[in-house]
């Protein structure tokens, strides 16, 4: 396989092609050698195979970096100088977002909201959680008995189940 520059792009040597190829010069040169990887030879293969591809895929980042479709940061500014044009600096976006919280829960403007990832929102009207707009809420019944008709109604639905003769709170 050719690597480098080619009619088809950057082709860069990955980590198991460097591997491959210093356990042959070590062949070359010494004959039969242990280049297992837990081998003295084999460690020192490792190691310079690993900054060799590191090496390729900083030269396959240089070479994407002249390219709009793989420029980054100063190097999209670059290209886009190139072609006449100058990059939209940041801005934000909108998104409708799904609270879970208690009925009567109100958030006012501004309010910043965190998703477990780190994601921030800010919230630009405010808003109080009620039944009325929910997608899903949690029923509860205070005083479970036994063999009873429950009845939830929901968007006008009524849902209807019947407790068994041995109902707990945990019934469902």
């Amino acid at each position: 396989m050719t690597f480098g520059l080619t009619d088809q792009g950057f082709i860069p040597k990955r980590f198991e092609d460097l591997v491959l190829e210093y356990e042959q010069l070590f062949a070359d040169a010494y004959g039969d050698v242990d280049t297992d990887p837990d081998s003295t030879v084999g460690q020192m293969i490792n190691i310079m195979a690993k900054q060799d591809a590191d090496l390729w895929e900083l030269m396959e980042a240089v070479y994407g970096s002249q390219y709009r479709d793989s420029a980054t940061g100063t190097s999209l500014d670059g290209v886009a100088a190139s072609l006449g044009l100058t990059r939209k600096g940041e801005s934000s976006s909108l998104t409708n977002l799904l609270l879970f919280g208690s009925q009567g829960t109100a958030l006012t403007v501004s309010k910043i909201i965190e998703t477990t990832d780190g994601t921030a929102f800010t919230t630009t009207a405010a808003v109080t959680i009620t039944v009325d707009e929910s997608g899903r809420a949690t029923v509860s019944v205070t005083n479970v008995l036994d063999t009873t008709l429950y009845t939830v109604t929901i968007n006008g639905s009524a849902i209807e189940f019947t407790s068994d003769g041995s109902a707990t709170d945990c019934f469902v």
